[in-house]
């Protein structure tokens, strides 16, 4: 697996409410499989994949073969323990994915509680605190399987506020 991004230098504090938003570009892409590009907040900074460490939020859109279509997945990680939060229903439905392309996308974190919206739509909004930890890294993460040429997506308009 090949993973490729840019992780802010300092981390910000996650206050009573944070926002983190960007447009996030699928580009022209006809074969999404084994693709993956979206956010991740991390306490701890890495060099490597942020995905390794033991505390993080992830936001992620992830390809669906063979075509170029994904899904959104929401997953957070606590004390190295992670559970799925948003799945757009995978395994049991949403198996072909849908159609992406230039999605606005926006975390909401307010008091660890999260809402997570697309193109001004709310997808997913916890009813607990969902995150723990107080401070974060933003980190833009790309991956794409090591067997598939380079691919390209975009990130745009990077935002992050109220802390």
């Amino acid at each position: 697996m090949k993973v490729h991004g840019l992780r802010s230098a300092s981390a910000f504090a996650i206050g009573r409410e944070t926002r983190v938003a960007c447009l996030l570009d699928w580009m022209e892409t006809s074969n999404a499989s084994y693709l993956g590009a979206g956010l991740v907040l991390a306490p701890r900074p890495t060099d490597g994949d942020p995905l390794s460490t033991p505390d993080f939020l992830r936001v992620e859109y992830i390809g669906v073969p063979p075509r170029a279509k994904g899904r959104l997945l929401v997953a957070v990680r606590n004390g190295g323990i992670e559970r799925n939060l948003f799945t757009e229903g995978w395994p049991e439905k949403n198996r072909d994915g849908r159609a992406l392309s230039r999605q606005a996308l926006e975390i909401v974190l307010r008091e660890g509680a999260l809402e997570v919206w697309e193109n001004a739509t709310l997808l997913y909004a916890s009813k607990e605190k969902v995150v723990l930890f107080d401070s974060a890294h933003l980190y833009l993460r790309m991956s794409s399987h090591s067997n598939y040429p380079a691919r390209h997506v975009g990130f745009d308009d990077v935002r992050v506020s109220g802390f």
